[in-house]
């Protein structure tokens, strides 16, 4: 179901954004399971991952205690190209983690990728790692081409 739910929506910013030079399923073709399983064990808690430059457990994401799972996600995006990341805060502890990866010819059309990155309990793949993941692993395979419009990938807390 994730993957299916992966492959509809790049289906639906590729047909609009790429270049009639590149095929949309090469595109598609480079969603990695294994990518997304291993985002999905290191948000959820269930495997340690480098996060500041040490090896540490997401151990919850629930409302006061997303700090870490912010500075993962902005670690992530910060290692794929043309993207630029921002944390817009907000309330006395709440961050959301936007990266842009500006469109070349039409950059005022903006298609937005989002997912909620906080749980109500600890260990929540469901809630929403698996979405999340999901943002991650399209950032990784959109932010190599050359898109028409504005991508916003937007990992909201709370």
């Amino acid at each position: 179901m994730k993957n299916r739910t992966i492959l509809c929506v790049l289906s639906a910013v590729l047909f609009i954004n790429v270049s009639a030079s590149q095929s949309i399923q090469d595109i598609i073709n480079q969603v990695s399971n294994a990518n997304l399983q291993l985002s999905v064990g290191e948000l959820s808690g269930e495997e340690a991952t480098m996060i500041n430059g040490s090896l540490q457990t997401i151990n919850t994401r629930v409302q006061s205690n997303n700090d870490l799972a912010a500075d993962y996600i902005e670690e992530r995006l910060y290692s794929f190209p043309n993207l630029t990341v921002s944390i817009q805060e907000f309330n006395t502890n709440g961050k959301n983690v936007i990266a842009t990866q500006m469109g070349k010819t039409t950059p005022e059309n903006i298609y937005i990728v989002c997912a909620h990155y906080d749980s109500v309990t600890t260990f929540c793949a469901d809630d929403n790692a698996t979405g999340v993941s999901a943002v991650i692993e399209m950032a990784r395979i959109l932010s190599n081409e050359c898109t028409n419009s504005t991508i916003v990938y937007a990992l909201w807390d709370e």
